[in-house]
């Protein structure tokens, strides 16, 4: 069976870096590239190597001229009598040489060269020297943190309780070289990695821009290996990502099981005075697929509501954020004391003496109410860090719950309607 040759251009982005896999192929038993000095800077340089192409060692230089892709080629200059034909011996300091086998300086605005220059070249390049073991052709593959990617979710919820997640994909080049992959594939997930020892500048001027034409698909074949821990998407079309731009395409559509808004309330309990106050919107769904870490924008009925993040997530997992108050949506607690007993307890102070502590029997009041014209549902919340909860008893038709350091009931109020909740509650103060 034939092997498929391996794409021209491949990137595999990460969220901190990516891994660029090139198709490079020589005629001899050297290979020469040239990086500009401002993409180097964003390289792992232990992380070059080739594949299927053996190599006996592999060499770097950097030089102080983008002149040196020229240095032993025949270029023209500038003179007063109109062009002369030299041979450029040494792109470090221009030196040159003519026709008569005469050797000196020429200046860079005197040059004149057949092949235009980058556009980043002016800031120097590194070379890189692989002597290969035989002509062939291979795969080059470098890590480098100039390019990665981030997502971005949208959640849209309809007056019904329905919701759409869609997710964008924002690719960030911040190297100077455009790229132009044939095959992209975004990889989600956590990559321990070392950062190379030469940091990296980021361009000042950036474009971003919307990938219109991009064709993204959900990278989940049956017969794809499953690897730990990361996720894989990808896109089919990949767009070209020209250098400092910041280009994002849609990559998918979540299915999702449910979407909730529920009004919340959560109190540390207290036994001391009445409280007042107003309920938290809190947004809640379930992905059928993983979520990954990024930034949410809801939008309910179409209306901006809020911009959370959220952490990776598997699917069919629960994801919630609480987005601000809901005014409408009020309570009023009340406290009652029923009974009060102070009894000794196995404990001893510093004395010998045992040590009394009080018990105490109240009834909690919640008078709720809903100023607006949408039915809501509601969950209030109580929590105790230094009282033990016993005989505690409400009302059944609230889905009233409660363990030794927490109090929970939760229900529904009508369109501009009110509602009583009690509960008795035995504590015991630790």
């Amino acid at each position: 069976m034939t092997e498929s040759r391996p794409p021209a251009v491949e990137l595999r982005i990460y969220p901190d870096f990516s891994e660029v896999r090139t198709l490079v192929q020589s005629e001899a038993d050297r290979l020469e590239l040239t990086f500009p000095a401002t993409t180097w800077e964003s390289v792992d340089p232990e992380s070059i190597t080739l594949i299927g192409l053996p190599y006996a060692s592999k060499t770097m230089l950097a030089r102080e001229s983008w002149l040196t892709a020229f240095e032993g080629r025949r270029v023209w200059l500038r003179a007063a009598h109109g062009t002369e034909e030299v041979t450029l011996i040494r792109a470090d300091d221009l030196l040159v040489q003519n026709a008569n086998g005469a050797y000196f300086h020429a200046s860079q605005q005197d040059l004149l060269l057949p092949e235009a220059p980058p556009p980043q070249g002016q800031r120097g390049v590194v070379s890189l020297s692989f002597a290969l073991r035989g002509p062939g052709e291979g795969v080059l593959t470098y890590l480098t943190r100039s390019l990665t990617w981030s997502a971005q979710y949208q959640l849209d919820i309809d007056g019904q309780g329905g919701g759409v997640l869609r997710a964008d994909a924002t690719l960030h080049n911040r190297g100077d070289l455009p790229l132009e992959p044939e095959v992209l594939t975004l990889v989600a997930g956590e990559v321990r990695g070392q950062r190379p020892t030469l940091g990296f500048r980021i361009p000042r001027d950036r474009t971003s821009y919307f990938a219109q034409n991009a064709s993204p698909s959900w990278e989940d074949p049956e017969d794809a290996p499953e690897i730990a821990g990361l996720y894989r998407y990808q896109l089919l079309n990949p767009p070209r990502l020209a250098g400092g731009s910041n280009v994002t395409v849609p990559f998918e559509d979540v299915p999702l099981r449910h979407t909730r808004l529920t009004n919340v309330a959560s109190l540390v309990m207290s036994f001391a005075s009445e409280q007042r106050g107003a309920f938290q919107r809190r947004y809640s769904l379930v992905p059928e697929r993983p979520l990954l870490e990024a930034r949410v924008t809801v939008r309910d009925q179409g209306y901006l509501v809020g911009q959370p993040r959220v952490g990776e997530t598997a699917a069919g997992q629960e994801v919630a954020f609480t987005l601000g108050q809901d005014p409408n949506v009020t309570y009023h607690r009340t406290v009652t004391l029923l009974s009060s007993v102070a009894t000794e307890t196995e404990d001893v102070d510093r004395h010998g003496r045992a040590v009394t502590r009080a018990i105490r029997e109240y009834r909690v009041t919640y008078r709720l109410h809903n100023a607006g014209r949408r039915p809501v549902e509601f969950e209030v919340m109580e929590r105790t860090s230094y009282l033990t909860l016993f005989n505690v008893s409400g009302p059944a038709g609230n889905q009233f719950e409660h363990q030794t350091d927490t109090v929970a009931f939760r229900g529904a109020l009508p369109p501009t309607g009110d509602a009583t909740v009690e509960f008795e509650v035995t504590v015991r103060e630790n």
